[in-house]
């Protein structure tokens, strides 16, 4: 199925025997609350709240313009989740098929991901605590990572009688992106105190421990640190702190929160290609598109009190996006992704696709398939 601002009751339950009115579903407050226990690892169960109402009509979110704000993730993730919990009571063998196109509205990352732009370059200061990491070959440089201990101090400095710690991960160890209680301080500072502490001035300096690592440390505790290493302009993507790191497997390949809600879950998220609206779903932005057709041409008064009602008109199931228009959209979606596979696969040249060529050239647009398809849609 395909998921773009489609809300749980808009799924149908084709084949199960059940009708979404034999559902019901749980009061808002008490849903919120649960999910937020689910994600919590919480042991909570739907079986634990009461049926309150029945599910008479499909759901619908409106936003205002000036007063609502936009619609983001976190709208976008309680819809998933409705999905999701509509169809796993349906059928709780069932492998939901996800897919969405490239946005900002599905790309968040995870609170916790692992991603630079979540650090400081060094330890402490306001940066997101990220997960644990397991770490892999690939994850793991050529460079030391040890520590000395000497006269109550700790240095990278090997001096005589200095006991040897070495901090360097190892296959299948984890890393954490705070500092241990008693744990060594960070390689490039020192002297930096265990816990805040006030100078002579009450100016406070930050203490290490329970505080993030930052980028250098993560670096070094993984044998990728390297004198001369920074962020300036100009310097070489092997010495650029954040780029060496954000490169490393675990960091490139990081699921974004929407993957990592799907996934979690047993089910499959698919991302279409960027600049590739044609492709995206099962034919969605054809819907878009056409709705947006009908509605500048036809529908819309240019009065300000109907324009709720105009777009709901426009959007309309039994008028607009009939079943029938919306397969047709879907066989064209699949005739264009038959197309491009073709050509990946084979160099062969679609001489019935003419369009394909046209796409080409206007890559570098932002596209929408109402001002690309402006004649298919007028015809359906």
């Amino acid at each position: 199925m395909h998921m773009c601002g489609v809300c749980a009751a808009d799924v149908r339950a084709h084949g199960s025997g059940k009708s979404l009115n034999s559902l019901g579903i749980i009061g808002r407050p008490q849903e919120r609350q649960f999910k937020r226990q689910r994600r919590a690892g919480s042991d909570a169960t739907r079986a634990e709240f009461a049926m309150q109402q029945m599910l008479t009509s499909r759901e619908k979110r409106s936003i205002e313009r000036g007063k609502d704000g936009y619609w983001g993730y976190d709208q976008f993730e309680e819809q998933v989740e409705d999905v999701m919990d509509v169809l796993e009571h349906i059928d709780p063998d069932m492998q939901i098929v996800f897919e969405v196109d490239h946005s900002s509205g599905h790309g968040k990352q995870r609170e916790d991901g692992l991603h630079v732009s979540n650090m400081n370059v060094k330890y402490g200061g306001k940066q997101k605590v990220l997960r644990d990491s397991v770490m892999t070959e690939e994850c793991l440089g050529p460079e030391e990572a040890k520590m000395y201990f000497a006269n109550g101090r700790w240095s990278t400095k090997f001096s005589e009688g200095a006991v040897c710690v070495d901090q360097k991960l190892t296959v299948g160890q984890t890393q954490t992106s705070t500092f241990a209680v008693c744990a060594p301080p960070p390689f490039f500072e020192w002297h930096a105190p265990r816990k805040d502490k006030k100078n002579a001035k009450g100016k406070v300096k930050e203490g290490y421990e329970g505080k993030a690592k930052g980028v250098r440390q993560y670096l070094w505790e993984r044998g990728w640190w390297k004198d001369g290493m920074s962020t300036g302009a100009g310097v070489s993507d092997d010495m650029h702190v954040e780029k060496v790191l954000q490169a490393l497997p675990d960091f490139k390949n990081e699921r974004t929160a929407l993957q990592h809600l799907v996934e979690s879950r047993g089910h499959i998220l698919l991302s279409s290609p960027k600049c590739h609206p044609e492709v995206a779903g099962v034919g969605i932005e054809y819907s878009w598109g056409f709705s947006k057709q009908k509605f500048r041409r036809k529908i819309n008064d240019e009065v300000p009190k109907h324009l709720h009602d105009n777009i709901e008109e426009s959007l309309c199931i039994h008028k607009y996006l009939t079943i029938g228009r919306v397969r047709r959209f879907a066989r064209r979606t699949r005739d264009y992704c038959r197309a491009y596979r073709e050509i990946a696969l084979r160099g062969v040249v679609i001489r019935n696709k003419e369009f394909i060529e046209k796409m080409r050239k206007i890559q570098k647009a932002h596209r929408n398939m109402l001002d690309m398809e402006t004649s298919f849609l007028g015809f359906q």
